[in-house]
């Protein structure tokens, strides 16, 4: 059983329109709603385990289905803030996993998996620089081989440059020079509200936006 459908047999509302790659963050693909007071901690648990066993499996998922593998490497990172606020002791779990898929998911990688993994940097590199900066750094550089050497379209050269941009400046709004923060505009501005949404103070109920195509 995959962790998308331990969400179905849990009763989490799915909305079923399924993407390869990136989800609409207005139109989020799983959403599980939480009590603050009362959240729902066996739900939480069982997609953790599903998560790690998918993990556990990813080599052989890799070699069937390249977009299950992308799936999971983008669940893992995605899971792990959310357990960081529940328990940060089980969150730790997550750590080594995020940080090995994602190195698996760029090397010998096609196109998706590259653009998947300059995503997946521009949206969380902030946090992997705190946990283990010489393991982002290493990202960085294998995403300058597949800008200089790789036949990408536009779009993935466009995602790959971001995520170079963004850690050339340390994810610092504050320090980004006005010509790079116009030339990624649309894109910085979704990581901004993103972020301004995740300090907000919490309110009785937090929707919590999870992706599983």
């Amino acid at each position: 059983m995959t962790t998308f459908e331990a969400l179905l047999c849990r009763g989490a509302f799915v909305d079923t329109k399924v993407l390869d790659g990136r989800w609409d963050l207005q139109e989020p693909i799983c959403c599980i709603d939480i009590e603050t007071h009362e959240a729902d901690h066996g739900l939480l648990s069982s997609c953790l385990t599903h998560i790690l066993s998918d993990f556990r499996s990813r080599n052989q998922i890799r070699e069937g289905n390249k977009v299950v593998f992308r799936n999971i490497v983008r669940a893992i990172l995605d899971f792990y803030p959310v357990y960081r606020e529940i328990d940060t002791t089980v969150s730790e779990c997550l750590v080594d996993p995020m940080f090995l898929s994602l190195g698996e998911l760029i090397s010998d990688a096609d196109e998706k998996d590259i653009e998947t993994a300059a995503e997946l940097i521009i949206d969380h590199g902030s946090e992997l620089m705190k946990m283990k900066p010489g393991k982002c750094d290493s990202f960085i550089v294998a995403l300058r081989r597949h800008l200089c050497e790789s036949d990408f379209k536009p779009v993935t050269r466009r995602l790959i440059l971001q995520a170079i941009d963004l850690w050339t400046y340390k994810w610092d709004d504050e320090i980004m020079p006005f010509c790079i923060k116009q030339f990624h505009k649309p894109s910085l501005q979704l990581i901004k509200n993103s972020t301004e949404k995740s300090k907000a103070p919490s309110e009785s109920r937090t929707k919590i936006n999870e992706s599983f195509v």
